[in-house]
């Protein structure tokens, strides 16, 4: 996510919203100084006031977020996944106790858990972007601390600080 802030043309000056941003091919999503979370969905097309587009909130404080091509994934507070599908607008909660979730360009989504458990969620499609269910993937035998993938690499790093790269 970029850490600067997000600027958006107003009238006849740009205003700041002071979000840290993280792109997707349809959507922007910002979090405030407060750890709030907001969605804006590209189809709004930038029209009008910066007031007048369709921010949209989600429930809880902010822990991780990461966004694809059919949705944003979001961690709150509690460790609860929220899904915002992005063409739907429709919000799915997913009750785990995750520290971080990361969705990849293709719709792969990797989640580590708050023991260090390393997941990947299944059946995750353009018609389902929440999937069905999780999947245990072990690659680091002391745990799990972050993950992310892309361009068919699946990168770990483990709770020593060590980093694997999977083929």
């Amino acid at each position: 996510a970029d850490r600067g802030q997000i600027w958006i043309p107003d009238k006849m000056h740009w205003s700041d919203l002071s979000f840290r941003v993280v792109y997707s091919p349809t959507s922007i999503v910002g979090v405030t100084p407060l750890d709030d979370v907001f969605c804006l969905n590209k189809d709004a097309n930038n029209i009008g006031a910066y007031s007048n587009f369709p921010w949209t909130q989600l429930p809880g404080k902010l822990k991780y977020y990461s966004c694809g091509p059919y949705s944003c994934w979001v961690v709150n507070a509690a460790g609860n996944i929220i899904i915002r599908r992005v063409r739907l607008g429709v919000f799915d909660v997913l009750s785990r106790s995750m520290s971080m979730v990361d969705v990849e360009t293709d719709g792969s989504v990797f989640a580590v858990d708050t023991q260090g458990s390393l997941f990947q969620r299944v059946g995750v499609t353009i018609s389902n972007p929440p999937g069905s269910s999780w999947t245990n993937i072990v690659i680091c035998l002391n745990g799990h601390k972050h993950v992310t993938f892309d361009l068919g690499r699946l990168y770990v790093i483990c709770s020593d600080g060590s980093i694997m790269r999977c083929i």
